[in-house]
């Protein structure tokens, strides 16, 4: 939908290029080129923008590509919020307290708001969508209200003189099929309305046989070339891209061309009397306008400078058809959209298509060293207290991700068999009854964890069963190595975890070994006694920091 959504701003952008360069042209050459070409060229440029032509992309030479997720970071719950946190000040305090010796899920949680190119064009699409719809029926409504007041008071003209010399221009024409010709009151000048049975009234005036025969020829020309379905499609146009205001100049510039054409047909072939009658018809007309909206042809439309015509009818026999513009401005147009493409830019799995913004709002990894406690370089290596849990299938896969660069927020896609459970692990060796090492987990998809260390300081004097805490390392998120660990490289620390479950489904079972926390916690101090990869870790337990 995304791609979809570029595309039609794309299209619409080098169409009102497009218009702006045909009305800053035709502006400079009026004098010398009839306005046969802005015809085709407007007529091109809608069925451009109605005919999907973007989805040959393969041509594409230069390419734009959107930014496919932004990410706005703020907390709720237990701990600081997001410019504490990014400023490294101190933590907000919260109240905690047990329920029944049952572990919830983590107090502290990050919410993210993920603002996506696909949310942008789903909104875009629906507020396009209903605004245009909403647009299309007022204008029916409008159009079909303002043609069933404009037939109503039309009577049919019985008038011999008037029928005959109608039925004349009609053969002249080669039309078979000839509008209804009536007669109505409520009109100020002729006009020609209605798509499926089209009518030709004429306003209660008397006129005589030359002023009606040119009538008649200048109403016919526009039944004959099909210019109401012309302007009909203008306005389907305009109304499906409603947020172009440069649609509505070209449907303005377009109907007088329509006018201009017309009137070129008309005196085309006739004497200096003739023309001379018809321009006073015109200049007769010319403070007189319909009121039938949208869709009709009238002698002498009011959006159109009577000066003009004028003007455009006296040169018209030097004018050239200026076909070399229609060739220019189509081949530009056709090349533009074909050859320039613009994306949204993909995102890397599932999860990180909805957490990606969760990342984005990290600090790099070299600022988390900030609220470090001071570290012990004394350091016990010993055997691996966890159990020996099965080798994962995915190693395989795992040795082909070698030259990918894993550092940083990297979301794998090797499935850890024994996914953690989403909850608050405190550390297992505590010797301050006071204090505690909390790290907060979160799955995202099996393959990835997000993660984060609080330090949790207990507040008796406060409230009973309270604490408050403090982030000492911010979050970050780890992937599954398919060695049985989740893993996270970072600039300044290299952190492996370990989930067991196997001794049970009490939540005092589930338990986390964590390695490469000495450069932040003191490794002794919290029984530093695991190893693995020549990597001092510490055991935690599931549950909230001061849980018995």
């Amino acid at each position: 939908m995304e791609n979809f959504i570029l595309y039609i701003i794309k299209v619409n952008l080098f169409a009102a290029i497009c218009i702006c360069l045909v009305y800053l042209l035709s502006r400079l050459v009026r004098r010398k080129y009839s306005s046969l070409w802005r015809y085709y060229t407007w007529l091109f440029i809608a069925i451009f923008l109605i005919v999907p032509f973007g989805l040959f992309r393969e041509a594409e030479v230069v390419s734009m590509e959107v930014p496919y997720q932004w990410g706005v970071t703020e907390t709720t719950g237990a701990a600081a919020d997001v410019e504490s946190i990014a400023s490294e000040s101190e933590a907000d305090t919260n109240s905690f307290t047990e329920a029944d010796n049952q572990v919830n899920l983590m107090s502290y949680k990050q919410s993210i708001l993920d603002l996506t190119i696909s949310d942008l064009s789903r909104a875009a699409m629906y507020v396009w969508i209903g605004v245009a719809l909403g647009l299309a029926f007022i204008r029916v409504m409008i159009y079909y209200i303002s043609l069933h007041s404009f037939k109503r008071w039309a009577v049919p003209i019985k008038k011999e003189r008037y029928l005959k010399l109608y039925h004349q221009i009609c053969k002249e024409n080669g039309i078979r099929r000839y509008p209804r010709l009536l007669l109505s009151p409520k009109l100020s000048s002729p006009a020609l309305a209605g798509l499926i049975r089209p009518v030709l009234c004429l306003p209660e005036a008397e006129y005589t046989e030359d002023e009606l025969k040119l009538i008649f020829k200048h109403e016919l020309h526009h039944y004959k070339n099909k210019d109401l379905w012309y302007k009909l499609f203008l306005l389907l146009v305009g109304t499906v891209y409603w947020f172009n205001p440069f649609l509505y100049l070209m449907r303005k510039e377009a109907e007088n061309d329509l006018e201009y054409i017309c009137d070129g047909n008309v005196i085309k072939a006739s004497t200096y009397s003739e023309r001379t009658i018809y321009h006073r018809l015109l200049l007769r007309t010319a403070e007189h306008h319909n009121c039938i909206h949208y869709i009709s042809a009238s002698l002498n439309d009011d959006m159109t400078d009577f000066k003009e015509r004028i003007m455009y009818m006296i040169k018209l026999k030097t004018l050239k058809k200026g076909r070399i513009f229609v060739v220019m401005f189509i081949t530009v147009f056709i090349c533009a959209n074909l050859l320039v493409g613009c994306s949204a830019g993909k995102a890397k799995d599932k999860a990180e298509d909805k957490k990606d913004s969760s990342v984005e709002s990290v600090a790099e990894t070299d600022d988390d060293k900030s609220d470090e406690i001071p570290a012990d370089n004394s350091e016990s290596e010993t055997g691996d207290q966890s159990n020996n849990t099965a080798q994962t299938d995915n190693q395989a896969t795992a040795s082909k991700d070698k030259e990918v660069d894993k550092s940083g927020d990297y979301m794998g896609d090797i499935t850890c068999p024994n996914p953690p459970k989403d909850s608050s692990y405190r550390i297992h060796n505590n010797v301050n009854a006071d204090e505690a090492i909390v790290i907060y987990i979160t799955n995202l998809d099996d393959a990835n964890i997000k993660f984060h260390l609080t330090k949790a300081s207990y507040n008796s004097e406060i409230q009973s069963d309270s604490y408050t805490e403090k982030v000492i390392f911010k979050e970050h998120i780890a992937h599954y190595n398919g060695d049985g660990y989740y893993e996270y490289i970072g600039k300044d620390y290299h952190l492996y975890f370990k989930y067991d479950a196997a001794q049970g489904e009490v939540a005092g079972d589930h338990t986390m070994a964590v390695y490469g926390l000495s450069s932040i916690i003191d490794a002794n101090q919290y029984g530093g006694d695991l190893s693995y990869n020549g990597t001092s870790g510490n055991l935690f337990v599931m549950g909230l920091p001061f849980a018995g």
